[in-house]
């Protein structure tokens, strides 16, 4: 029982510290805190003040084979004088891509196929972009159709439709229909 004492004795003097401590005076300084800083919204570099996430910008939209193509980033390619490749990328490494005539002609012009790179009014699929395996798919001849429905030289916009076909490697044919496209060329 002893034992017991004497733990219950070292409790007592423990506990007795701590409570005195309790009302010694503070010795140190406060620092107070300005009531007209302004601490923002916590964005460190504030553009234009509006919160809300930048919209993204889509150049092109079509149907895979009935999914969703969703181009959010394009590219044009001179590749002579009288022909550009109109190229439009998604975040899923597709690529759609269209020849078309340089300077761009309004109208609806039935697709060629691409297997000369430089045959206007062709197109292309492209699985993979920028990996091992990528895999690019050539329009089908007379698969469809291109459709530039305006071009303006001084501002350099340019819009359209398309709709084509492309063969894979078994000779099946991946669909692009419903495309449109509007872009700025520089």
């Amino acid at each position: 029982m002893s034992l017991n004492l004497k733990y219950l004795f070292v409790l007592c003097v423990i506990f007795n510290a701590l409570l005195s401590c309790s009302n010694e005076p503070f010795e140190g300084e406060l620092n107070s805190i300005d009531s007209e800083v302004d601490i923002g919204s916590g964005d460190e570099n504030p553009v234009d003040g509006n919160d809300e996430d930048p919209e993204e910008t889509i150049y092109a939209t079509a149907k895979l084979d009935g999914e969703l193509f969703i181009g959010n980033a394009f590219e044009v390619e001179n590749i002579n004088d009288n022909a550009m490749r109109l190229s439009f990328f998604s975040d899923l490494e597709q690529q759609i891509y269209m020849i078309i005539p340089l300077p761009p002609v309004v109208g609806v012009f039935d697709v060629t196929s691409t297997e000369n790179s430089e045959f206007v009014y062709s197109g292309a699929f492209i699985n993979s972009v920028g990996n091992v395996s990528e895999s690019t798919f050539n329009s089908i001849a007379n698969s469809g159709t291109i459709e530039i429905l305006n071009y303006n030289p001084q501002t350099g916009e340019l819009s359209g439709k398309f709709a084509f076909d492309v063969a894979t490697f078994n000779n099946n044919g991946i669909v692009i229909s419903e495309g449109e496209f509007e872009v700025v060329l520089e």
